[in-house]
């Protein structure tokens, strides 16, 4: 039998039982070299793109959104819904181009859409009752008042 050379406890590539046999391309075992993460930790400073690497989300959509969700509760419960409904859409136009001037980065046309479709749905609801109001008080006001009893 050779020699062994030092670096090589099993002889010329043969595994010595206890060790695991060197495999190429994996990790060693141990600390990572200096300046080197661990894993699952992010170094600071460096922007994080690939692997797990997420946009963010607009907040002017945030504030659409919730601002017209906002103008539908109103709507329903005290009939002021049409100024949240009003300052939502006035924002819209400022949050889309922040989502398509963002090159990917800040995300959020799905709830910019769902926020325009709320403050639009609020607007119509409020022109509707106004309308229905509005008929109905002509309607009161064509009416003989001699017909209503006390």
């Amino acid at each position: 039998m050779p020699p062994t050379p030092p670096g090589f406890p099993g002889g010329a590539g043969y595994p010595v039982p206890g060790y695991p046999p060197a495999q190429y391309g994996q990790p060693s075992y141990g600390q990572p070299p200096y300046g080197q993460p661990q894993y699952g930790q992010q170094q600071y400073g460096q922007p994080q793109y690939g692997y797990g690497y997420r946009p963010q989300n607009s907040g002017r959509a945030i504030s659409v959104l919730v601002l017209g969700i906002t103008a539908l509760v109103l709507l329903c419960g005290y009939g002021v819904g049409v100024i949240p409904a009003i300052i939502a859409l006035a924002l819209a136009p400022g949050a889309r181009r922040e989502i398509e001037g963002s090159g990917g980065r800040i995300v959020g046309d799905g709830m910019l859409k769902a926020g325009v479709i709320c403050s639009w749905v609020a607007v119509a609801l409020t022109v509707l009752a106004v309308i229905v109001i509005f008929v109905f008080v002509i309607a009161l006001a064509g009416s003989d008042p001699s017909t209503f009893s006390d």
